[in-house]
């Protein structure tokens, strides 16, 4: 692995590793991988160039592949960033691999190094990925207590281990759905307190599609969720919606939801009359903040509503997000998402719901 990173903001990386040998505007990226073998760590992991800093040696890792065993393995690669609180960092994921049975990674470049940079400095990078939000600091965010995901809609063969597929719609399902359970901590397989009830009201199936690397959809769920089928509007019926209920919740703690949708119709693009957006809104908590993604397909009403161009949402990879989520005494919340109606933009009822989401358990 070796990578970029670049330096927006000089003084923000003062006095850290960064400053050796002064700050320029590409430096090499202060990296970590966490390695996964069947969702378990392999030994030495995580791997880190820290002690090789300066010297331009990539970081290599290593990992176990058993003969005569399907082996799954995850490559999840962090970068060394500062947070929100002046002078501290952390180590944020940028992106997640996954392999088979030591399989190459697809992500490998021309040299046999999974080259990156994050920003646009280094533009002959084999992936190159945009800056996400900073993490919080201190006393801003927490500390991350679980990372759960389900997938809304996809079959069980779509998804990585660890995953849950609560779902008021399967695709292709044929009324076997499951609606309603505990989420699982991703990391550890356990259960969550977190119970999670999706409910759908005149919902269909559709196609979907990952988002291009490195896009925010693309960086929070490639290599988890399978987003090849997507929660549609129905034909024969105007309104509908698609709502997924958390309770369960500690009052005690902070949450954050990320969600998605991608029809992949390049048809449905933009904010004319054939497009198609969702809107999703986050109800039932005392608080909680809007970190959505930025780009066009993306239209922010307010805190609490956030609409999306789910109709084509491949090469901007936007998602819903809220951070800073507290449910208050009765240790609920829910997010809905639903077609546009007659406020748009775009077609009033066809558009689609939530594909999958994360949910990030956080201690203050």
């Amino acid at each position: 692995f070796f990578g970029d990173i670049c330096i927006l903001n000089p003084e923000a990386y003062e006095g850290s590793i960064y400053a050796q040998g002064g700050i320029m505007v590409d430096e090499v990226a202060v990296m970590r991988v966490i390695v996964k073998r069947n969702n378990v760590e392999v030994p030495n992991s995580p791997f880190d160039n820290i002690s090789i800093y300066g010297t331009g040696q990539v970081l290599c890792v290593q990992y176990p592949d058993y003969l005569r065993m399907a082996d799954v393995f995850t490559f999840e690669l962090q970068v060394w960033v500062p947070t929100t609180t002046p002078g501290v960092f952390d180590w944020q994921t940028y992106a997640t691999y996954t392999t088979n049975d030591g399989t190459p990674l697809t992500q490998i470049g021309a040299q046999g190094i999974v080259d990156f940079a994050i920003g646009t400095c280094s533009p002959m990078s084999t992936n190159i990925y945009s800056w996400l939000d900073p993490p919080q600091g201190p006393g801003q965010g927490g500390i991350v207590d679980w990372d759960a995901f389900n997938d809304c809609v996809g079959p069980a063969s779509g998804s990585a281990p660890n995953t849950t597929i609560f779902s008021g719609y399967l695709g292709g399902g044929g009324g076997f759905e499951t609606p309603s359970g505990l989420l699982k901590d991703f990391a550890t397989g356990n259960n969550t307190t977190v119970t999670v009830t999706m409910a759908a009201v005149n919902v269909s199936g559709s196609l979907g599609s990952m988002p291009d690397a490195g896009t925010d959809a693309h960086t929070t769920f490639n290599g988890i969720l399978n987003l090849n089928e997507s929660a549609s509007y129905n034909s024969s019926s105007f309104d509908w919606s698609y709502k997924a209920t958390f309770t369960g919740l500690d009052p005690s703690k902070i949450y954050e939801f990320t969600a998605t949708v991608n029809r992949n119709g390049i048809t449905y693009a933009g904010t004319g009359a054939g497009s198609r957006w969702s809107r999703f809104t986050i109800a039932g908590a005392d608080s909680y903040t809007n970190a959505s993604s930025s780009g066009s397909g993306v239209i922010a009403v307010s805190q609490a509503v956030i609409k999306i161009n789910g109709g084509f949402n491949t090469t901007e990879g936007n998602v819903v997000k809220w951070t800073g989520i507290q449910s208050g005494a009765d240790g609920t919340f829910e997010v809905i998402s639903e077609n546009v109606g007659a406020e748009g933009p775009g077609d009033p009822k066809k558009s689609y719901g939530m594909q999958g989401f994360k949910l990030t358990q956080l201690t203050p």
